[in-house]
């Protein structure tokens, strides 16, 4: 620290000037207080930079007015216990209590489905597990035989397209469950 305050110290106030303009950084104050400005620069090396980042995953989803709600009426087929085993193993991740406390708890806040062709898109929300204040946006690809293509969630953990979070699996553990209740019925 004393070797750049040392190095600033002894520059001149335009050479002090022409080096925070190459950091877009105010040129306005005292000498102390722009070799001040520049300490602080060095220290934070990405202070006032952008970083070129990657974007995000975003799922490619249909027109959301081709959503529609699911209730006994629907012909959702959803997926089977197995796929979801089988999906989670991918991540050495299992079904898990907190999953179905999730579903059971009613924290899921709609469940709607968009077809295409011979896919299925679920568009889902799920509460936090301990903010209720807090809902997330899931969605699911399906393919016709119910196996997860890809899966995206809101939360920190949920970036897709294999996004496994506990709201994820709630949902799709929603969907397994609507279709044992529709096999029931």
């Amino acid at each position: 620290m004393a070797c750049s305050s040392t190095k600033y110290a002894n520059m001149t106030i335009k050479d002090l000037k022409d080096e925070l303009k190459k950091r877009n950084a105010r040129l306005s104050g005292r000498k102390k207080e722009l070799v001040e400005r520049l300490i602080a620069y060095d220290r934070n090396q990405n202070f006032g930079q952008t970083e070129d980042l990657e974007p995000e995953y975003k799922m490619t989803l249909p027109d959301p007015l081709s959503y529609f709600d699911v209730n006994a009426d629907s012909t959702f087929s959803g997926t089977t216990l197995e796929k979801l085993t089988s999906y989670l193993a991918k991540f050495d991740k299992q079904l898990d209590n907190k999953v179905k406390r999730l579903y059971n708890e009613r924290t899921i806040r709609y469940f709607k489905i968009s077809y295409d062709n011979d896919l299925t898109y679920v568009a889902s929300s799920c509460y936090a597990e301990y903010r209720k204040g807090i809902s997330y946006e899931i969605d699911l690809l399906l393919d016709k035989n119910g196996s997860i293509v890809e899966a995206q969630c809101e939360c920190p953990a949920g970036e897709g397209p294999s996004a496994h979070c506990k709201h994820v699996c709630a949902v799709i553990y929603a969907s397994i469950m609507f279709r044992v209740q529709k096999h029931k019925g």
